[in-house]
């Protein structure tokens, strides 16, 4: 009786590392290196305030990840200038302000 109060933490502690070790390896990786291609969405959403998130939301889109992308948090001074950006992007032609 007074082994397994010994064994019983041991093998739990045992198989919580065990399956830690395993979480960590299955998360380090994308989730479409296992499936093979990369999943699809509904939509794409941007959410401003940091560097080059509309670019990566772009790339998405150009690579086929959603058929749609939503740009939230824009000002209400951004115009023209977004637009001709992004219209520069997704048809391959680099934009200089």
């Amino acid at each position: 009786m007074k082994r397994m109060w010994f064994w019983v933490p041991a093998a739990s502690t045992l198989a919580w590392c065990a399956g830690f070790v395993w979480f960590v390896q299955q998360a380090w990786q994308p989730g479409w290196d296992r499936l093979g291609a990369m999943p699809t969405a509904g939509g794409i959403v941007v959410l401003t305030g940091g560097a080059d998130r509309i670019a990566a939301g772009l790339t998405l889109l150009k690579q086929g990840a959603a058929e749609r992308l939503l740009i939230s948090g824009v000002g209400i001074l951004t115009g023209l200038g977004l637009a001709i950006y992004l219209q520069s992007f997704l048809i391959g032609i680099p934009f200089l302000l």
